[in-house]
């Protein structure tokens, strides 16, 4: 097991929470995304009762369910089960992940320049006002992350945003 991928725990039961709200969500069953993730329905039981998370457990979880897997990363880190609900349809959280890439990419080391308190008020007022928008508009970004990321591996994740998987 790579260090990325060791188990981690959190508040109990939370991530249990997060997967059968997710799962429930989608309309699937234990063993329908037990079978997309290619578990035995025994194993995905276990997993969806566990506390402990792996990388490449939930990212099989978020291809099976087409979710956001960074989505459950962030709701875990945070405390706030609920995000990973809000987020698992449009897929905010890798959004979020594309948008810092990008930022990097066209900022290099200027971006340690960044002073952290402005730009979280200009990343939130931003948010907020395409949030506003989107209410207004037809949902354009679930056509974009259709085309966009179909579907998301770990793999995928550290070829995109970490070149190479520590090993």
């Amino acid at each position: 097991m790579s260090s990325d991928d060791s188990p981690r725990t959190t508040k109990k039961g939370a991530l249990g929470e997060i997967l059968v709200a997710i799962r429930e969500d989608r309309g699937l069953s234990k063993i329908e995304v037990a079978r997309r993730m290619g578990l035995s329905e025994r194993a995905y039981g276990r997993f969806e009762a566990s506390d402990l998370w792996h990388t490449e457990r939930v990212f099989a979880f978020g291809n099976a369910t087409n979710c956001d897997a960074l989505g459950i990363f962030l709701a875990l880190i945070l405390g706030r089960p609920e995000l990973a609900i809000r987020v698992s349809r449009n897929k905010l959280a890798l959004m979020m992940m594309e948008a810092f890439s990008r930022l990097d990419e066209k900022m290099g080391d200027d971006l340690a320049l960044l002073e952290a308190g402005p730009f979280l008020n200009v990343v939130t007022n931003a948010m907020v006002q395409f949030g506003l928008q989107a209410r207004e508009t037809e949902d354009i970004a679930q056509i974009v992350i259709e085309g966009r990321f179909p579907s998301l591996t770990v793999s995928d994740f550290y070829a995109r945003y970490r070149k190479a998987k520590p090993g």
